[in-house]
């Protein structure tokens, strides 16, 4: 595939999903990146518009084709371009935490230190709770009240007030239905 036919299927899973959580993970600095290929690879991100993305420079492996080819990229080079994915990357992920601000989102609850509690929803948002009440590996709904670290805070959400209303009723974050 290319560059085109790419973008078009990002944006039809965005139609047929939306809401959905795009990432992806980039390699920089592959053997004969040019400057140029960089540029175009970062003006593709942007078109992309990921809610998230993991950086990582390319490294030679023993044993490995890459290894063999020609015109590996200097150490200088591959850091600089690093650094600049990584801040696309804290854009993008700040971008996709905002847009949930105000929603509400199911958090399996991780881990607990010094009174605040950790946990992840299912599109990958690190949710803060001080709610003594949570549990290791337990699940519950919490209203994404306000940015908080590098994610969001949690407020409780009472689950009886939305007894009497249909599952197209409710909403996960705005513009998607929201499913108990």
């Amino acid at each position: 595939y290319d560059t085109a036919a790419f973008l078009e299927m990002i944006r039809a899973c965005r139609l047929a999903a939306p809401g959905m959580t795009i990432t992806t993970d980039v390699i920089t600095g592959f053997p004969g990146e040019t400057d140029a290929e960089f540029d175009e690879g970062v003006a593709c991100i942007d078109r992309c518009q990921f809610d998230g993305m993991h950086v990582f420079p390319y490294s030679r492996r023993p044993g490995t084709g890459a290894a063999h080819l020609p015109d590996h990229v200097p150490e200088p080079v591959k850091k600089e371009r690093g650094v600049i994915l990584r801040h696309r990357a804290d854009e993008a992920r700040r971008g996709h935490v905002t847009r949930h601000v105000g929603g509400m989102q199911e958090v399996v609850w991780e881990s607990e230190r010094n009174g605040l509690w950790r946990g992840t929803t299912g599109n990958n948002i690190r949710v803060f709770s001080a709610d003594q009440m949570l549990t290791a590996n337990g699940v519950d709904h919490r209203l994404l009240s306000a940015l908080y670290a590098d994610g969001c805070w949690g407020e409780p959400v009472d689950q009886t007030m939305y007894a009497d209303k249909s599952p197209n009723e409710i909403t996960l974050f705005p513009g998607a239905p929201y499913r108990w």
